[in-house]
């Protein structure tokens, strides 16, 4: 395990932005801009996934054992995650707080390294008015960074217009439909596999390919700990009291629970350290019960409303569970899965050849 130390021999080199004296030293972050003369670089490394948190605790130790410093936090820090999400030049490291209207996550700028947190306004029907009160509050208040501590106060720096839970979830029941339709099964559909790949049009997409598997006749045997992730497994995946086998309808009640989680503020209310669906793990845990209550409440929902669509996929029994084509025919999807189609016909024409006589 090592570490890249950056040393000035001349008076002309900075790390990201401050000067180095001739002959000072500067441990390398995972991502540096390093200025020698006229010279500028971009210095940048991952590590793999596997080795990150062995790699964090030698940093740890080195800091604090050699340099008398005390190593980062992960959620500020702009070293690249498994469960990051990129947004432009913004990588989002994780959930750090919640408010009725919005959530904070921490982020750092990929170019620069800066890191900031990010205030994400949740748009929905019953709450419009008041996120755009909000954020012509911040518009307003742009004068602050003419101001001497203006660095000290958060401030608007760019706004994903029309961007909501349901949209997102559009856009990934779109990929999803695309991967069923070529008979694979993706089995690890999580908020971190949903990314945000373009902010003009916004537009999101699955990611992550790793535990998927080709969709066959009859299906899988559940089994546990094989794939998924906890809080995001269909109730058939790892117990076959639910169904003799599992097959891409998995991914419909995957997809549901990241609904839930778009909707409810970046949480869900059932346990995400074991499955509730295989109740001998942990007797105790009232996440069944939790999860059947909150089913019922959508239940009660107007059927041709999102939360409607997410009752209709997070049905427990397979057989009562709506597959993906029947989840992208719900009424709720119908003005954006057209808006999508609309997208998908102009980028076939700007990149359809020219005709010739």
């Amino acid at each position: 395990m090592g570490r890249l130390w950056l040393s000035a021999r001349h008076n002309c080199v900075a790390l990201d932005g401050i000067p180095l004296q001739r002959g000072e030293g500067r441990i390398l972050q995972h991502q540096a801009r390093i200025e020698i003369g006229q010279l500028r670089f971009l210095f940048q490394f991952i590590i793999p996934k596997e080795q990150e948190a062995v790699f964090r605790d030698a940093l740890r130790d080195y800091l604090s054992s050699h340099r008398d410093v005390e190593a980062p936090h992960e959620l500020t820090s702009a070293t690249p995650s498994a469960n990051d999400v990129n947004i432009g030049d913004w990588r989002l490291h994780g959930i750090v707080g919640a408010t009725p209207l919005s959530i904070i996550e921490a982020a750092s700028n990929m170019r620069t390294g800066e890191a900031v947190a990010v205030k994400r306004l949740l748009r929905r029907p019953n709450n419009a008015k008041k996120v755009d009160e909000e954020l012509n509050i911040y518009e307003s208040l742009q004068a602050i960074r003419k101001h001497r501590y203006g660095s000290f106060a958060m401030k608007k720096h760019s706004v994903l217009a029309g961007k909501t839970a349901s949209s997102n979830v559009e856009d990934a029941l779109l990929g999803l439909q695309a991967l069923h339709d070529i008979s694979w099964i993706h089995r690890d559909l999580k908020p971190a596999n949903i990314a945000i790949v373009s902010l003009k049009p916004p537009h999101a997409i699955l990611i992550d390919f790793g535990q998927a598997t080709i969709n066959k006749a009859p299906g899988y045997p559940a089994k546990a700990g094989v794939c998924g992730t906890i809080g995001f497994l269909a109730p058939e995946l790892e117990n076959p009291l639910y169904a003799a086998s599992y097959g891409q309808k998995v991914d419909v009640w995957s997809m549901g629970a990241v609904g839930v989680y778009m909707l409810d503020l970046g949480r869900i209310p059932w346990s995400t350290t074991h499955n509730m669906f295989v109740p001998d793990r942990n007797a105790k845990d009232p996440s069944l019960s939790v999860f059947r209550d909150y089913l019922e409440i959508l239940g009660k929902k107007p059927s041709d409303s999102l939360d409607g669509l997410l009752y209709q996929m997070l049905q427990e029994r397979p057989e009562f569970r709506v597959d993906i084509h029947r989840a992208l025919s719900h009424a709720c999807l119908q003005k954006p899965f057209a808006a999508a189609n609309a997208w998908v016909s102009a980028l076939a024409k700007s990149g359809s050849k020219r005709s010739h006589e």
